[in-house]
C-alpha cells in the first residue's frame, strides 16, 4: 500500500508560526523542501520546475545563514534587498523568492483544480500554466512545456502515488491546498506592497 502524502505535508506547513504576520524563512524553507516530490510524479516534463524550486531554495538559505540575526522572516529578507538596493539582483532572496512563489503558485492551483473538478492532470496542468506561469516563459519555455504537458499521468495513476485510496488521496489534497495558499497570498501581498512583482520573462 502507498503511504498517504499529503497528510505530513499539510502538517508541516500547518505548524509554521507566523512572527507578526510574516512568514519564518527557516521553517518554510524546510516546508518546502518537502512539496519536490510532487513533480517527480508528474513526469519529465516537470523536471526543470522542481530545479528551479530547489535552486531557489537554496540561494535563500544561503542568504539567510549570513542574516538570520536580522533577518529571521521573508519580509525582512526582501526589506533588505530594498534597503541596498538589490531587488533586480539573481541569486539574491528578492528574485529567488519571486520565482520560488510563482513555481508555488503553479503547483498550488494544479493540485487545486485537480481536487475540486473531474478533469484530467493534463487539463489541470495546463490550465494551471496557462494562469501562473506561462506569461514569464518565452517561446522555446512555452512550448517545451506543451509538448512535456502529453506524457503527464493520468489522474487515477497519479493520485495512486500519493495513497491507496484515490477519493481520500483527492480530499487531503484540497486540504493541503487551504492550508498552504495563505501563505501564498502573504508572499503575493509582500510583493505587490512593494510594487516587486517583475514581468520579466525567461
Amino acid at each position: 500500500m502507498t503511504e498517504p502524502f499529503f497528510p505530513g505535508l499539510t502538517a508541516r506547513f500547518a505548524a509554521i508560526q507566523l512572527e507578526d504576520g510574516e512568514i519564518p524563512v527557516e521553517v518554510f524553507l524546510s516546508a518546502c523542501a518537502e512539496i519536490l516530490p510532487i513533480f517527480d510524479r508528474l513526469g519529465m516534463v516537470f523536471k526543470t520546475v522542481k530545479s528551479d524550486i530547489h535552486g531557489n531554495l537554496d540561494k535563500i538559505g544561503k542568504a539567510f545563514k549570513t542574516t538570520h540575526a536580522s533577518c529571521p522572516t521573508l519580509t525582512k529578507m526582501v526589506q533588505k534587498d530594498i534597503a541596498d538596493k538589490n531587488t533586480k539582483k539573481d541569486g539574491l532572496p528578492t528574485v529567488s523568492l519571486l520565482w520560488l512563489k510563482r513555481a508555488l503558485e503553479f503547483i498550488t492551483l494544479l493540485l487545486g483544480k485537480l481536487s475540486s473538478t473531474d478533469h484530467e492532470v493534463k487539463q489541470c496542468g495546463q490550465e494551471a500554466y496557462d494562469a501562473t506561469l506561462v506569461k514569464f516563459h518565452g517561446f522555446i519555455v512555452r512550448k517545451t512545456f506543451g509538448a512535456g504537458m502529453s506524457a503527464v499521468p493520468t489522474k487515477k495513476d497519479f493520485c495512486a502515488k500519493f495513497g491507496s485510496d484515490e477519493a481520500q488521496t483527492i480530499s487531503e489534497m484540497a486540504e493541503y491546498v487551504k492550508v498552504f495558499s495563505p501563505f501564498l497570498e502573504n508572499i503575493q501581498q509582500l510583493y505587490i506592497s512593494n510594487q516587486l512583482d517583475d514581468a520579466s520573462t525567461v
